[in-house]
């Protein structure tokens, strides 16, 4: 407990990375979900899950049960870096 209240006040995390994404950002997220990591992951073997409507997306990103592309991937060792890496799970313009 001590330790984690250290490394959060020694590297403080950006406010952004604390609130929920907005409605544009979901609609971002989508997009690069189903248009370039799905295929990104199925390239590399994955076998991914049909995504759901934009709408039943938006409605339970929030929750546990919210759809990733990455819900196929389940790689060992070294492979999850690897995968990460080749097919990233964030798109990079997500914040702005």
């Amino acid at each position: 407990m001590l330790a984690r209240y250290v490394c959060d006040i020694e590297y403080p995390l950006d406010p952004k990375f604390n609130k929920p994404f907005n409605k544009s950002q979901l609609d971002y997220l989508y997009d690069y979900d189903v248009n370039t990591l799905k295929p990104c992951l199925e390239k590399a073997g994955y076998s991914i899950p049909e995504p759901p409507s934009l709408q039943s997306f938006e409605d339970n990103y929030a929750t546990s049960g919210a759809w990733t592309p990455y819900l196929g991937v389940t790689p060992s060792g070294d492979g999850w870096a690897e995968i990460n890496k080749t097919c990233p799970q964030t798109p990079a313009g997500i914040y702005g």
